[in-house]
Formats: structure tokens, C-alpha cells, sequence
């Protein structure tokens, strides 16, 4: 008998301890306005007197049986009301406000009762008249499964209003299944369907709006960005569709518009223009067809304002007479020609040229001539103006008498052959020829045209390189057509 008293007073014992174990340890947090109107949306009290309101947010595990509250060691016991929402409990009552004197400073204390939990005391600091403060009751004792399961069923419940188009609710679900979110990827998965859902609440407002201005493009668009963050919204399906409708009856009209309008004629296109491309942006079965004649349109406008053809006169040192021509492409390179020669070049041909002793006779023009042949291509994008061209060159020149041999004009021993001064001999043509490769820019606007070009000479023989010169600049101005 005696062993069986010992027994039971131990089991006592081991059960009293277990059940003061099994009591909850409670922890209490001021929160913010913003955090509590996403969890419990209510109007602003509209109250003239001085009175504070205090709200606490707690979870259904963890309801508020009594709440006491005192300046003295006398508590007051306080009538809350309560409500729920989306699993979460929201106490509420309302206090005389305290003005802070020589004995006391403001600070209210409050004890909180919850069942399977042990008592809470906590203090809340000194308020202004007509001061709301917002509190969040936790437990840090719950299990982690717990914490588990309530972000997982917040998260079905906020995906299933998402689903179905209840963006303001699912995104309240979201926010509260962020607190029992385990990790920083449950975190940003839970963010980024939140935003989602925020976004798409935000298209909604857009599309409503654009559809009460008639205003069919603008609603399309928002309710087709709706279907693409939410394939299961059948609302937005349904809006998207009549929003399409309304607008391909709307666009139809316009293209057959635009379409008489330049068949009026080529100066009605620039009119015809802004509302083919309006037709093209708008899916339909006009979109293609007007997308053709914006195409047309801007073919023409190049057309206009670029002139594939140059001519140039060009001018050059001692050689003053010449000509350009070449073709000048957007897209692809073209060719180009040039000559040009001076006027001791007809002396040439009739005849007429003769020695002239450099000594005496200052500024002789020699004959000479330059070709060049080679290709043009566009610079820096399509509106530029500017083309380069390069290709091969030959240049000749002439030079009369009859010199000793290894001499030749220019050079050191410039010396003729003192038994060979007849008329005949003084006339006698001799050819300096040299390979003469250039390298220029075009500058080409509307009808106008100006060049500018580089040649390098590489002579045949080397003694003649200083009569020849090694290069030369040509300058060109004219038209393209």
C-alpha cells in the first residue's frame, strides 16, 4: 500500500511538471499601420474624443481569452471585439487616454490570457491622444510543421483566388503566408506571386478603365498582359477577346480608309500612312497588308531623299580638269570611275609641247593624266550621308627632250644631250608612268554632292618619284541624280 501511494504521488508529480511544461511561452511586437492594413482592412475611426484604440493580430491556435489592464495594482478588465479573417484573429478595444503627471508617466501595462499558454505582461508605451497602436501576439514555441502547414494552406488559398481572378484577396494570403515562409526561396517565390498578383490587379484597373473610354487597343493590351501572368483568369480571356473584337471591327474601317486614300494618289500616302501602321501594330487580318504599305511608304521616302547616282567635277594640283561618276548605294556597294587630266595634255596630242629649260622657265605644266576605278560603300547606318570609295589608279605624265642616259627633270644632273638639239629632239615625248591606288569620302545630301579623295603614287622608276610627286589630293563638288 505504501509503495503504491509513493507511485502515484510521483506520477502526480511527473504530470504537474509536464503540464506546466506544455504551457506556451507567448511573445508580443509592435507592428506598423501599413503591416496591419495588409492583414485587416477597416476604415479609419472617425471619434472626436481623446480616446486610444489597441489592436492585436493573432493566429486562430492562439485566441485571447481575457485581457487586463492597469496603471496601478488594480486591473481594469477590458471588453474586446473581436473578428477573423483568411485564418487570423484581430482583438480590439478601446482605452482612455492617459496624461502623464508626477506619478505616473503614460505606460500602460496589459496582461493577456490564451489558453495551453502561459500568462503575458507586456507594457505599452505612452500614446498621444487619439493614437492607434498596432501589435502582433506569436508563439516561438510552435513546431515547425505547424509553421509548415499554415504557409502552405495561406498559399493554396492565395494561388486558388489568384486562379481565380481575386487579385486584392490572393494578394492579402500572400502577404500573410510571407511570415511562415521557411526559407529566402519560399520568400521570393511568395514575393514574386504577390507582385504578380498586384500587377495584375493593376492591368484590371487599366483595362476597365480603357473600356470605358472606348478605347479598344488599350484594353486589349491589358487584359492580354493579364493572360499572360495568369492563363486561368476566365474573366480576363473573355474581356481580352470582346476588347479584340471591337477593335478588328474598329481597325477594318480604318485600313479600308487608309487604303482609298492612297489609291487617291501618290500625295494622299503621306496621310495613308499613320493609319496603316496604327492597322499593322493591331493584330487582324489587315495587320500584314498594312504592314506592306509602310514598307512601300518608306521605300518611297528613300527613294525621294536618297539619289543613287554621282557626278562630280573634280579639281587637283596641276591637274585641274576632271570628272566623277559612281553609284552610291544604301544597302550594298557600288562602283565608281574618274579622270581627270590638264590642259597640256592637247599640246600633247597636237603636237605642240617642246622642251622648256627648268632654270628659266618657272611653273611648266607637264602632261598628265589620272585614272582611278573602284568601289563605294555606305557608312554609320542608313540616314547617314556620308559613302567611302577606293579602288586602283594609274597616273601618267610627260616630259620633252632628248637627256643624257640616267637623266631625267628633277633630278640632280638634269642634262640633255648636248648632240641632240634639233627642233625634232627638243620635242621628243618620253612617258613617266606610276601605279596610283585612291582612297576618298562622298558626302551626298538630296541632290548635292561633295568628294574629297587621296592618292598615293608608287613610280616605275625611282629617279622620277620627286618629278612625279608621291601624292595628291582631289577635290570634287556636283549633283546626284
Amino acid at each position: 500500500m505504501k509503495r503504491f501511494l509513493l507511485l502515484t504521488m510521483a506520477i502526480a508529480v511527473v504530470l504537474g511538471v509536464d503540464a506546466q511544461q506544455a504551457l506556451k511561452r507567448l511573445e508580443i511586437n509592435e507592428i506598423s499601420k501599413s503591416s496591419f492594413a495588409n492583414i485587416h482592412a477597416r476604415q479609419d475611426v472617425n471619434d472626436s474624443s481623446t480616446d486610444n484604440y489597441i489592436y492585436i493580430v493573432t493566429s486562430v491556435e492562439h485566441p485571447i481569452t481575457s485581457v487586463y489592464s492597469y496603471q496601478d495594482p488594480v486591473p481594469t478588465h477590458e471588453t474586446f471585439t473581436k473578428t477573423e479573417q483568411a485564418g487570423e484573429l484581430t482583438y480590439e478595444w478601446r482605452v482612455e487616454n492617459i496624461e502623464p503627471d508626477k506619478n505616473l508617466d503614460g505606460t500602460r501595462k496589459v496582461e493577456l490570457t490564451s489558453p495551453n499558454c502561459e500568462q503575458l505582461v507586456f507594457e505599452i508605451r505612452p500614446l498621444a491622444e487619439r493614437e492607434e497602436i498596432y501589435f502582433r501576439l506569436t508563439c516561438p514555441e510552435d513546431t515547425i510543421a505547424n509553421s509548415i502547414s499554415e504557409y502552405l494552406r495561406l498559399r493554396n488559398l492565395a494561388l486558388n483566388e489568384y486562379r481565380q481572378g481575386n487579385y486584392n484577396v490572393a494578394n492579402s494570403h500572400f502577404v500573410l503566408a510571407e511570415q511562415y515562409a521557411r526559407d529566402e526561396y519560399e520568400r521570393a517565390q511568395n514575393t514574386e506571386d504577390r507582385k504578380n498578383a498586384q500587377m495584375c490587379q493593376i492591368y484590371y484597373d487599366r483595362g476597365t478603365q480603357a473600356e470605358s473610354k472606348e478605347d479598344w487597343e488599350a484594353a486589349y493590351r491589358a487584359y492580354d498582359a493579364i493572360t499572360k501572368l495568369n492563363v486561368a483568369d476566365n474573366n480576363a480571356l473573355s474581356r481580352r477577346a470582346y476588347a479584340q473584337e471591337m477593335l478588328t471591327t474598329g481597325t477594318n474601317n480604318l485600313y479600308l480608309r487608309a487604303l482609298n486614300l492612297w489609291n487617291e494618289g501618290k500625295k494622299m500616302h503621306k496621310d495613308a500612312v499613320p493609319m496603316f501602321r496604327t492597322v499593322a501594330a493591331t493584330p487582324g487580318i489587315y495587320s500584314a497588308s498594312a504592314a506592306e504599305y509602310v514598307n512601300k511608304w518608306t521605300n518611297e521616302s528613300i527613294a525621294v531623299i536618297h539619289k543613287p547616282h554621282v557626278f562630280t567635277y573634280e579639281w587637283r594640283k596641276d591637274v585641274p580638269i576632271g570628272f566623277h561618276i559612281g553609284k552610291y548605294n544604301l544597302h550594298r556597294a557600288g562602283g565608281f570611275f574618274q579622270l581627270d587630266f590638264n590642259s597640256a595634255i592637247f599640246d600633247l596630242i597636237r603636237g605642240d609641247g617642246t622642251y622648256e629649260d627648268p632654270e628659266t622657265v618657272k611653273n611648266i605644266k607637264y602632261p598628265e593624266f589620272n585614272i582611278a576605278f573602284g568601289w563605294t560603300i555606305h557608312l554609320f547606318g542608313e540616314k547617314s550621308p556620308v559613302w567611302i570609295n577606293f579602288g586602283p589608279g594609274f597616273t601618267g605624265k610627260f616630259y620633252y627632250g632628248t637627256y643624257l642616259e640616267k637623266n631625267y627633270p628633277y633630278a640632280d644632273d638634269h642634262e640633255l644631250d648636248s648632240s641632240r638639239t634639233d627642233e625634232d629632239d627638243m620635242k621628243k615625248k618620253n612617258f613617266a608612268p606610276a601605279i596610283s591606288p585612291v582612297v576618298g569620302l562622298t558626302i551626298k545630301w538630296r541632290f548635292l554632292a561633295a568628294r574629297v579623295s587621296y592618292q598615293y603614287r608608287f613610280t616605275f622608276k625611282s629617279d622620277l618619284s620627286e618629278f612625279m610627286e608621291t601624292s595628291r589630293v582631289s577635290a570634287g563638288i556636283g549633283f546626284a541624280f
